[in-house]
């Protein structure tokens, strides 16, 4: 049959298949046609990045909004919120205050696990001033009863002392003009000027069915003493108690305060003591300076997880009486 392949003869040809010789071949080499520019990108045309537009239109200091600042104040000024440099005017009006009234550091095991804050992750409460309660207790004690030196704290625009979400609580350095009295003086050295704010306080402090919880917060407060000053830095702070409150003041009862005080700033404490009892007339408790030699046997934490004790866990049980502020003392 024209056209048909043989079954049995291999080499057999269909000669009268016809062929379309107007088929086109595909090739894999791409035409010119085949190639689309990118119309994004230009021959040599750099790409400019974006750039942030400082914000300090009517600011003369502060944030620009673009990690910088928009400017700083002279050392008499700080700050608004406004970006404004301002001189700072001390407040002549305060909250409901509370004044230290008594401190003792739980001096056994039982006590402090029971009773302070926990720093070490272990769900027992740290109190490295345990070692030195007998001797710490009564001095503490001492200075507080004469009044003249000790701590207040501003409930700052509190009046509802059973339940408060959240409010300021100043720390001040004060103390009395006379011996067991109320009213206060505040130490200006516990006045940052440069913030116009409390030195030490909790900015997130809250009252709940009369409880007191502040914290935790770093903080940092200033210490003067017999002619001696410095600066106390706190990491972990807290603060709990019941509260009450009458037109004469805040009570504190079951207060419990802790905070961690690092190696770093204990040495440069001790430095600073050991600089004032090497000078003319020196104060009475130098006397025993020689204590400061033991701090390294007081750390009892490891911040930084090396295996090395580098910081101190302090705790102690307080109350606060009613007190009022009446001004600044002339210390300066």
């Amino acid at each position: 049959m024209k056209g048909a392949l043989s079954s049995d003869a291999g080499d057999a040809v269909a000669t009268d298949t016809p062929v379309a010789t107007d088929t086109p071949i595909k090739s894999d080499t791409p035409t010119v046609t085949d190639v689309v520019p990118d119309q994004s990108v230009t021959p040599d045309q750099s790409v400019t990045p974006d750039v942030c537009a400082a914000k300090c239109t009517g600011k003369d200091c502060g944030d620009n909004g673009c990690g910088g600042t928009c400017g700083t104040c002279a050392t008499d000024k700080y700050c608004t919120s406004a970006g404004k440099c301002e001189v700072c005017a001390l407040p002549t009006t305060w909250g409901p205050v509370g004044h230290v009234a008594t401190t003792i550091t739980p001096a056994t095991k039982v006590e402090y696990e029971a009773t302070c804050p926990d720093f070490s992750g272990d769900g027992k409460g740290d109190n490295a001033m345990s070692a030195v309660a007998n001797l710490a207790n009564p001095e503490f004690q001492s200075e507080l009863d004469i009044g003249y030196y000790g701590a207040a704290a501003e409930f700052v625009g509190v009046t509802d002392f059973v339940n408060t979400e959240s409010f300021v609580l100043n720390i001040y350095e004060a103390g009395t003009e006379t011996a067991g009295g109320t009213d206060l003086t505040i130490h200006p050295m516990s006045f940052d000027k440069s913030t116009c704010t409390a030195r030490a306080r909790f900015l997130k402090a809250s009252i709940k069915n009369g409880v007191l919880t502040a914290g935790p917060q770093d903080m940092e407060t200033s210490m003067s003493y017999q002619g001696m000053s410095g600066t106390i830095k706190l990491l972990k702070v807290t603060l709990t108690g019941k509260v009450t409150a009458t037109a004469a003041g805040v009570t504190l009862t079951d207060g419990v305060l802790g905070g961690v005080l690092t190696k770093a700033n204990a040495d440069e404490l001790a430095a600073t003591m050991k600089k004032r009892c090497a000078e003319a007339n020196p104060p009475g408790w130098c006397a025993k300076i020689d204590l400061l030699d033991a701090l390294p046997t007081l750390y009892d934490l490891d911040l930084n997880k090396d295996n090395t004790k580098d910081a101190a866990a302090l705790c102690v049980k307080l109350t606060l009486s009613p007190a009022k502020f009446i001004g600044y003392s002339s210390a300066n």
